[in-house]
């Protein structure tokens, strides 16, 4: 007989740092998720705000326990904490790093401190940075636990402080200690409110310095509001399929600035303000005033033509072909700007498209600057205008009253396809026009992704078949497909297709637009396809659609907490004419079925008919409407579940009487 032996985990009241008590130590799982890797008994966050050098900055104080239950939560022994560094504008800094990883060992509690070397630097973008903590012999049951302390310049761009994780949260807790001066708009989690506790307001002393020559430091007291949030068992975040950001469905604060009153001076945060911040930058807007290095190229698409939404696409393609994305993000240009990396025709997503907007302006087309964020990293609203929201830049052009998004990072996009990175609904406008600087402008996708099957396919009397399958692939479907193709050696492309689809042989191959973007791609098989049909008695079963599609269901769950989100509109559309054995005919012809989603959300047409000796069957599924909220999830499950349900759902063959 084996007893495990589990303790009840208590909530923490007040973390001292180093001390552990053995119960922790001791604990092998959770018991409110038996299923969790890991823990976090304990994070707390302290911000308060002092004077330095004339103007507010702040201090962020973190400290965090993390219990390790077993060898696959070993990643949560890598810290990474973002900090800016922006010259010209303002500094950030993590400093009194402090941490410790905490075994039992024949009963004793052993300690193993962080060392310099398990502490480094790392630069993300041109002005974000990362400071990266490593925790050294991680063993199964251990406690990791952390502290340190970041210093930031920029009070209106508060860090969000995030109460939900991947692994449970026994508590969390944050302080917030504002002077009177400041007044904040704090957004709790709509999907998770966190309750916040009585606040409560202090006087504290402020030190100065007057400034000048032989300035002195003087001191004046302030009303300071302390507010406090905390929250106890938190469960585990679960992502699910279909989410375009789950951090923003995370139980978590955001701090928004809505006025200063400094010195006295009334100020106000805005889009348009971040906006000119950037117009006012070296690597941002003064990179669109630069197109000396390219000028050469623009003068030979300015002489062939006046047409502006020909001088976009030339353009377009010529940044395109020229530059190679290193796989950064951002949307600042790096060090040596535009010139350098058109030079070295290597550049992150902020040098290739500033350049775009810099050669679509010196070509006369009327384009802006918008600034965006990643689709994984969360939305933008206009309601919390925050830099450190922004991680993207792309180009608009607006040619005969036509927006158009451009993005050149990619040599396989066609002109006005966004990458799916980029279609994140809402980006901020760039412009020297007061009334569209910092307005919001919706980011659509243009193109579908989708995906035509033509088959005519004959059944031996061996129970295989033989025939040609042709592919047809548009929009997203065909990006997808050059980027596959081109990046694989056609053979070991073909080896992978027949490891997805069991029992089937490529004959021939041969591919067509491969390379022409502006073109649907193409492919033509001819395939021999083993055991398709099964033979019960006198009766075969035959499944046309799985021999062409082999798919999942990614809505399995019974209940959806979050939005499902489809980055774009996906067409899947399928003719598959199929001959018959001779002898044999359909026993019993299935109805034509037509479903629909609500709201004209996308449809399924399913319809098998019969003719002599020869099968035809026509399925299509569109999806129309990019989002769904929880309250449609039960009509979209039920949908996908019905159009799986035909991948798999069998024709009856009987032999013929006559």
């Amino acid at each position: 007989m084996t007893c495990i032996i589990s303790h009840a985990q208590q909530i923490p009241k007040n973390l001292k740092f180093g001390k552990i008590n053995k119960e922790n130590l001791a604990l092998t799982t959770f018991e409110k998720d038996t299923t969790a890797n890991a823990l976090v008994i304990s994070n707390e966050g302290n911000t308060y705000f002092t004077i330095k050098e004339g103007r507010f900055v702040t201090f962020t104080k973190v400290h965090k326990r993390i219990k390790i239950f077993n060898k696959e939560a070993y990643d949560y022994g890598n810290i990474e904490i973002p900090y800016y560094e922006i010259k010209g504008v303002g500094d950030e800094k993590v400093t009194n790093i402090k941490g410790a990883v905490y075994s039992l060992e024949k009963g004793d509690v052993t300690k193993s401190k962080l060392s310099n070397d398990d502490v480094f630097h790392e630069e993300e973008t041109e002005s974000r940075r990362l400071c990266k903590i490593t925790f050294p012999k991680l063993k199964e049951g251990c406690i990791i636990e952390y502290s340190y302390v970041k210093y930031s310049e920029f009070p209106s761009q508060l860090d969000d402080w995030v109460f939900q994780e991947e692994i449970p949260v026994l508590k969390s807790e944050y302080i917030f200690n504002v002077p009177e001066f400041y007044e904040y708009r704090v957004t709790n989690s709509r999907h998770f409110h966190v309750p916040e506790s009585p606040k409560s307001t202090s006087q504290e002393v402020f030190t100065y310095n007057s400034g000048g020559a032989g300035g002195r430091n003087e001191q004046t007291t302030m009303d300071v509001d302390k507010r406090k949030w905390v929250i106890e068992n938190i469960p585990a975040f679960k992502e699910e399929a279909f989410m375009s950001a789950p951090y923003d469905y995370y139980a978590k604060l955001q701090f928004d600035v809505l006025s200063v009153n400094f010195g006295r001076e009334f100020i106000t945060s805005s889009w348009a303000k971040v906006m000119n911040n950037l117009k006012n930058n070296s690597s941002v807007g003064a990179q669109i005033k630069r197109t000396s290095f390219m000028s050469d190229q623009l003068d030979l698409i300015a002489a062939k033509t006046t047409d502006k939404m020909e001088r976009a696409q030339l353009a377009y393609a010529f940044i395109q072909n020229h530059m190679k994305w290193n796989n950064k993000i951002g949307y600042y240009s790096r060090e040596g700007g535009t010139r350098r990396a058109f030079n070295e025709r290597l550049g992150s997503v902020g040098d290739i498209n500033l350049m775009l907007i810099a050669a679509l302006k010196k070509l006369e087309v009327p384009t802006t600057a918008v600034f965006s964020s990643t689709r994984n990293s969360g939305k933008i609203t206009s309601i919390n205008p925050k830099r450190n929201q922004l991680n993207y830049v792309l180009a608009c052009v607006n040619i005969n009253e036509q927006f158009i998004l451009l993005d050149a990072t990619s040599k396989l996009r066609p002109f006005g396809m966004l990458p799916t990175r980029a279609l994140n609904y809402q980006g901020v406008l760039m412009s020297n026009s007061s009334h569209i600087n910092g307005e919001m402008i919706n980011i659509r996708p243009l193109f579908e992704d989708y995906i035509g099957i033509n088959s005519q396919l004959t059944l031996n009397d061996d129970f295989s078949a033989k025939g040609q399958l042709k592919y047809s692939y548009k929009g997203y479907a065909a990006y997808s497909w050059r980027n596959e193709l081109l990046k694989t050696e056609e053979d070991e492309y073909l080896e992978k297709l027949e490891e997805k689809h069991e029992g089937i042989l490529i004959d021939e191959y041969k591919n067509e637009n491969l390379k022409d973007i502006n073109k649907d791609g193409k492919e033509n098989f001819h395939v021999t396809i083993e055991n398709c049909i099964e033979k019960v008695g006198d009766q075969l079963l035959l499944n046309p659609l799985a021999m062409i599609e082999k798919t999942k269901n990614p809505f399995k769950l019974e209940k959806r907490n979050y939005p499902v989100e489809f980055p774009m509109e996906i067409t899947r559309s399928y003719m598959i004419m199929v001959n018959l054995p001779k002898g044999y005919q359909v026993k019993e012809k299935p109805k034509p079925i037509v479903m629909k989603l609500p709201g004209n959300g996308g449809q399924i047409r399913y319809i098998v008919n019969p003719v002599n000796q020869q099968l035809v069957i026509t399925f299509k599924l569109t999806i129309d409407k990019l989002v769904y909220t929880p309250e449609d999830y039960n009509a979209l499950k039920f949908f996908f579940e019905n159009a799986f349900k035909f991948q798999t759902k069998p024709i009856l063959l009987e032999k013929s009487t006559l």
